[in-house]
């Protein structure tokens, strides 16, 4: 059974003091890494104890077994927790169980489990959410807790509607130290280069630049040449996760990488779980080594062996940033430091990690105009950030695959010739691939 970290016991003392003082629902707020799952299990084991029922919601399925492995390991018998999942049996006697959000969702008029007296909210800034809502008015008189990291919408508003009270645990900073002065627990230390490939001049809606606009900027062939370009020259001897906008940029990101030597794949949200499970698998043990993801890999999922992380994805949410971030932030067996490579300016705007930071239930944080210095980060090569790099492509690598691109682009060339009696917006783009 896992012992917790001093740090993580003056969690759990502050909580049982709010819930002593009469709080219902309190948020629990411990960066990536430190540890709410070991913290967790400790309040599910003394709930499970006082013969109480507790439910744990998520927000993706792949998390329940995450969750169940961590929660056996924490010395939670696996025959005392169930799952609510779909293609899943509903074993609805038992003390605790690991919930899908969407499934649950689907199932309001029949859970299939009873009210349980403590329910548990994981990555708990979603819970402002249509689905979590209507789960909370089905249950009104359980006790709620949230988990999260960040406690903030995503929109930059607050939490106090669903939540009574913030309990802070250590910040990124003091995590790192007591990992400098302790064998176990805490944060990886890191450092920040910032290399920025691209203008942040970009349109936002609702607290964040517009992902359409950011898509069509963010995958201009150069701009993705120069983020391979910044892979090869300071991590590829690194395990490393690279966050993309989108799907189609994460894919065309993916293929400049390889082009670059990396031995890259792309995994998001689409990918059967079978196959998500294959590729984790295959990153840990080295098969590859760079994972690009939209969102996926942005809260929750443990990924423990990257220590690299490549941000390709403006973004003006500091719940995004600090999330992926987190993500390379867990302390390694050789306690080597992890490095975040900015390529897009996100430090400048949002701060680093370890930057103060003052959370709140009446309107979390998501921009603020001088963030202070977290004193790790560093200014890479290659400063100046104009709206597209000129840079040769062949600077990633291209090899026998431009060749082939060039051999093709020939041959649609040669057929365009035989083509007279066109639109002229039709012939606008013939022109501009004629001129390839």
């Amino acid at each position: 059974m896992s012992e917790l970290y001093a740090y993580q016991q003056q969690l759990r003392d502050d909580l049982d003091r709010a819930w002593a003082r009469g709080c219902r629902h309190p948020l629990v707020q411990l960066p990536t890494g430190g540890g709410k799952t070991v913290f967790s299990a400790d309040v599910i084991r003394a709930t499970v104890k006082a013969n109480r029922r507790v439910g744990v919601l998520m927000h993706r399925n792949e998390l329940v077994d995450q969750w169940a492995r961590a929660l056996s390991s924490a010395g939670i018998g696996r025959r005392d927790i169930g799952a609510l999942v779909a293609g899943r049996v509903v074993l609805s006697a038992l003390p605790a169980h690991l919930i899908s959000v969407q499934t649950l969702a689907r199932r309001l008029d029949d859970p299939g489990i009873d009210e349980p007296d403590l329910l548990i909210t994981d990555e708990a800034h979603h819970s402002a959410a249509r689905q979590y809502q209507q789960i909370y008015r089905m249950w009104p008189n359980a006790t709620r807790m949230g988990l999260t990291a960040t406690p903030a919408r995503l929109d930059g508003l607050g939490l106090s509607p669903t939540y009574d009270t913030l309990i802070e645990g250590p910040t990124v900073a003091a995590l790192i130290r007591w990992a400098a002065e302790n064998r176990h627990g805490g944060l990886a230390d890191y450092k920040i280069l910032t290399i920025p490939v691209m203008s942040r001049d970009l349109p936002r809606a609702l607290g964040d630049f517009r992902r359409s606009a950011t898509e069509k900027a963010s995958a201009k062939p150069r701009v993705m040449a120069r983020v391979a370009s910044v892979w090869r020259e300071h991590a590829r001897n690194r395990r490393t996760l690279v966050f993309a906008v989108s799907r189609r940029h994460g894919r065309l990101l993916t293929a400049s990488l390889v082009q670059a030597g990396a031995r890259a794949e792309f995994l998001d949200g689409t990918a059967h779980p079978i196959e998500r499970r294959n590729c984790l698998d295959r990153f840990r043990t080295h098969a590859i080594n760079v994972l690009v993801t939209v969102d996926l890999l942005f809260e929750g999922f443990d990924v423990p062996e990257a220590d690299c992380a490549i941000m390709a994805r403006p973004t003006e949410s500091v719940v995004v940033w600090l999330q992926s971030c987190g993500r390379v932030l867990r302390r390694k067996a050789d306690d080597r430091d992890a490095l975040i490579l900015d390529c897009v300016g996100n430090t400048e705007s949002l701060g680093g990690p370890a930057s103060p930071r003052t959370w709140s239930l009446a309107g979390g944080i998501r921009k603020v105009d001088r963030v202070p210095s977290d004193g790790k980060t560093f200014l890479g090569d290659g400063r100046t950030p104009p709206k597209e790099i000129e840079m040769e492509l062949q600077d990633v690598g291209h090899g026998k695959a431009e060749e082939k691109w060039r051999e093709t682009v020939g041959q649609v060339r040669a057929s365009l010739h035989n083509l007279r009696h066109v639109s002229p917006g039709v012939r606008r783009v013939l022109e501009r691939i004629r001129g390839i």
